[in-house]
């Protein structure tokens, strides 16, 4: 289990490259449980809709393992990145303003920054732009009180 967290880490990497690595496997290794974990009690519930979300980035997050094991780190961050804020814009379209999903932004934040450093300037302006706009797309759609499209 630890060497498959360990993809794309090499000897010749600083060492806070390396635990932005682990952490970019880490997250991928979670966020894919996850959505496979969710996918059965979303069937057994009847909310197919969530369940199809859960099945289409599912092997999205499994992506990033391909491209940190042909040392595309940097595509393999903003890849989880913008994997994950675009699942959370879809949850939030489809589950309406019946859950707060603008508390779920916030976390998107410190893995920002826990991904990129200073000298990856333009990742980091492109995924605050990218957070910025989802947020805001969020707030207008929870502002109209649109209903969930699922319950």
């Amino acid at each position: 289990m630890v060497n498959l967290l360990k993809i794309g880490i090499s000897d010749n990497l600083k060492a806070i490259e390396a635990k932005r690595i682990y952490f970019v496997n880490v997250l991928s290794l979670l966020c894919f449980c996850t959505s496979i974990f969710m996918i059965v009690p979303y069937i057994i519930f009847d909310l197919h809709l969530l369940a199809l979300i859960c099945i289409v980035f599912s092997p999205a997050y499994l992506l990033c393992f391909h491209f940190n094991s042909k040392r595309k780190i940097n595509q393999a961050k903003m890849f989880i990145f913008a994997t994950i804020a675009i699942n959370i814009f879809c949850l939030s379209i489809v589950l309406g303003n019946k859950v707060n999903m603008a508390t779920f932004y916030l976390p998107l934040v410190v893995i920002l920054f826990l991904l990129f450093d200073k000298d990856q300037k333009n990742a980091l302006l492109t995924s605050i732009i990218l957070v910025a706009i989802c947020s805001i797309a969020g707030f207008i759609t929870n502002s109209y009180n649109l209903d969930s499209v699922i319950i």
